[in-house]
């Protein structure tokens, strides 16, 4: 049986909300560590780095499933 279009809505949805909450949650460390440390802008920098870096594993993984 194949699977309904709203399967295939799902997963995209899903996916796009996994990339958006890695990537806001890597900023967002970044961003209050810099604060906390007075560091700007490189805590930031980092968090976008790394965001970025877990965005691909994610689509990595899931290219791949």
């Amino acid at each position: 049986m194949e699977p309904s279009n709203s399967s295939y809505l799902f997963k995209a949805l899903g996916l796009g909300v996994q990339i958006a909450l890695t990537l806001l949650a890597c900023v967002l460390i970044g961003y209050n560590l810099d604060r906390w440390l007075n560091t700007t802008p490189w805590f930031l920098i980092l968090g976008v780095i790394v965001g970025i870096a877990n965005v691909f594993k994610i689509l990595f993984d899931w290219s791949k499933s």
